[in-house]
């Protein structure tokens, strides 16, 4: 069944494991940033029951394309915050030292 799993939309990891919170319903989870799709619901854990997981997993980001845009511009903000944070932190130390 994993072989029918599209990537994680969020990370673009293929390593996609599943997880259930009781008999009743299950849900698939990538395994490399912990993302989970949407659970199937159902009386017991039934073939039907894991496509139907699988189909929610598959369609639940209808563009993954801007997600990843999303994603990226988000990486690249917190860079841009971080070299930042770094030139605050060399300044706050130079008027620590009275330069």
């Amino acid at each position: 069944m994993s072989d029918d799993l599209k990537p994680c939309p969020f990370c673009g990891g293929n390593d996609i494991g599943s997880t259930a919170t009781n008999k009743h319903s299950l849900a698939y989870v990538c395994t490399s940033c912990e993302a989970r799709g949407p659970y199937a619901e159902g009386s017991g854990l039934e073939r039907r029951h894991w496509i139907d997981a699988a189909e929610k997993w598959n369609t639940r980001a209808q563009d993954e394309a801007a997600m990843r845009a999303g994603y990226e511009m988000a990486a690249k903000e917190a860079r841009e915050i971080g070299v930042h944070l770094r030139r605050f932190d060399l300044v706050l130390n130079d008027m620590k030292e009275g330069k």
